[in-house]
């Protein structure tokens, strides 16, 4: 009882935290070079709150980016860009923004919706193992572990289930197999023997056969005999 439950709380904490790690966290990994050398590869943002009132130009904001514009010009799902121009309109705050290293504006208005934050401390590096937990081989990772903690949880139950198979599907099949097994010894045994029999008949008639012969030659030897004899008293 105490390991199902110790198991469901485990599967409750690694699923709330891939729900966690794929939608909202306070923190992003940086994986291009579009901020160089402002935000590296592999850095660790940590995402400050700001109100977009607060924000200047030249601050370096984080935001997510809409569907349509990620499929269209291959963006992630986060960035952080620099912005370059801050629009006001019926008291409506939009901002444009633009990577550091690249050629030109993003092709999108950072709504305030969109807004995650700004750029707090930086940790060097650990960015990388953010990135891989929220992606594909990092969510089928974490499946491998949460199967390999159910297994080790329940190796007793899995082992008594495996020797229940194994008496209960595979005994009888051995049992049927010996059978079977033993069955064939004994008619190869059978056939053995009869074949012997037949060895010691046919060398019985292969012996008449000689017998035969040899009588034959008796046979026709005294004729042959008699015959000359016959022919002798005729002459004389």
């Amino acid at each position: 009882m105490k390991r199902a439950i110790w198991l469901t709380l485990i599967v409750l904490a690694i699923g709330f935290s891939i729900f966690y790690l794929r939608t909202w966290v306070p923190f992003m990994g940086i994986s291009g070079n579009s901020m160089k050398p402002e935000l590296n590869p592999g850095d660790l943002v940590l995402i400050k709150e700001v109100l977009p009132r607060e924000i200047k130009e030249g601050d370096v904001i984080i935001f997510e980016v809409p569907t349509l514009v990620r499929e269209t010009y291959k963006y992630p799902l986060v960035v952080a860009h620099r912005v370059i121009e801050i629009n006001t309109k019926d008291d409506v705050i939009t901002f444009n923004t633009q990577g550091d290293n690249l050629g030109g504006p993003d092709p999108l208005t950072v709504r305030t919706l969109d807004l995650r934050g700004g750029v707090g401390k930086r940790i060097p590096f650990l960015g990388f193992l953010l990135l891989f937990v929220q992606s594909k081989q990092g969510l089928i990772s974490m499946a491998v572990i949460l199967l390999l903690i159910g297994l080790g949880t329940y190796a007793p139950e899995i082992d008594q289930i495996k020797r229940r198979v194994q008496r209960e599907v595979f005994s009888p099949v051995l049992e049927g197999q010996q059978e079977t097994k033993q069955a064939l010894n004994g008619f190869t045994s059978a056939m053995t023997e009869y074949a012997k029999h037949l060895e010691s008949h046919t060398k019985a008639v292969q012996d008449l056969a000689k017998t035969t012969g040899r009588l034959s030659e008796v046979v026709e030897k005294l004729d042959k005999r008699l015959s000359e004899e016959d022919s002798n008293k005729k002459s004389g």
